[in-house]
């Protein structure tokens, strides 16, 4: 069940991408208009001031063509997708011998949690009306400064724009649907759930392979307690440590039974319980090791120089 789910989400991520990026190529050819036709790539006296209004237009444009029919697009098409995360987390709940005392009490208003996720330090809502338009604003400005100040060096609008510009929006997005799953789920535990059973406590669920960042390593398997802030979680959800965080917090009643994940180490995909050590997997998988903390400190961490939590905090 909780690989249905996530590959169900990640058919949700990029489907929302590709609609993001599609949206977002026609204004970023504005954008590349705008800065040729400016005269911003040429010196001359009056320079600076074309710069801070192409700048200014920029921002605007990427604003009110992209990112506020953006926002406005993912709080519709995502209803289904919130819908289905919340009927994933009943049946888990239930499957696990769990029980829904208060079976449809968790009513969502997916308008407001789209807007609300926490992505990458700020709201998804101001991340695409305000944060990446700014940036992708920045990005051309650097652009023109540095066909100004070097024209020796290389650079066009597509690798200095354009490429970096896709993906960001593309780790924003998918990073956003993913908290937007996470929110719908903790819905359901936090309102329809019986306390008894959740007692309150989840449990943090890394996708173990080679791509999973260290931070996520470390927190692998670890505890948090409902109504009580902690790291990467504000009491009732979880706060993604980065961009394109894969984690989940599942009931730790639920992880705590004979429930299996698969992760994909050294030799592939592997079936493993879900309270499988965590530091143990690492030392069993020294190449998926190397790939996640480098090849020198893997080696001390598989040869028992340093420990897990302090191959988390060198390498972080």
């Amino acid at each position: 069940m909780f690989l249905r789910t996530a590959l169900q989400q990640r058919r949700v991520e990029d489907r929302q991408i590709r609609a993001a990026l599609a949206s977002l190529r026609p204004v970023l050819s504005d954008v590349d208009r705008i800065i040729r036709e400016s005269g911003a790539l040429e010196p001359g006296p009056a320079r600076e001031r074309i710069i801070r209004a192409v700048s200014d237009v920029i921002a605007r444009q990427v604003r009110d063509q992209w990112g506020i029919p953006m926002l406005a697009s993912l709080q519709d098409e995502l209803s289904p997708f919130v819908e289905q995360q919340m009927g994933q987390a009943r049946r888990l709940v239930e499957a696990a011998g769990g029980t829904l005392t208060n079976p449809g009490a968790a009513v969502v208003n997916v308008p407001a949690i789209v807007n609300g996720v926490i992505v990458n330090g700020r709201p998804l809502g101001e991340q695409l009306t305000s944060s990446l338009p700014a940036s992708i604003a920045d990005r051309a400005e650097r652009y023109i400064r540095l066909g100004l100040n070097d024209p020796g060096v290389e650079a066009t609008f597509e690798t200095a724009v354009r490429t970096t510009a896709e993906n960001a929006v593309e780790a924003t997005i998918r990073s956003g649907v993913h908290s937007v799953g996470s929110a719908a789920q903790q819905a359901i535990y936090q309102f329809e759930t019986d306390p008894d059973w959740l007692q309150g406590r989840f449990t943090w669920t890394a996708v173990l392979d080679s791509r999973t960042c260290p931070v996520c390593v470390g927190q692998d398997g670890t505890e948090r307690l409902q109504d009580t802030p902690g790291a990467f979680w504000d009491g009732q959800r979880k706060i993604d440590p980065h961009l394109n965080c894969r984690c989940y917090l599942i009931p730790s009643t639920w992880r705590g039974e004979d429930n299996r994940r698969i992760v994909v180490g050294d030799s592939g995909e592997q079936v493993v319980p879900f309270r499988t050590d965590v530091e143990g997997w690492i030392r069993q998988n020294p190449d998926t090791a190397a790939e996640i903390f480098g090849k020198a400190r893997a080696k001390r961490l598989i040869d028992g120089e340093i420990s897990l939590d302090r191959a988390v905090r060198e390498a972080t």
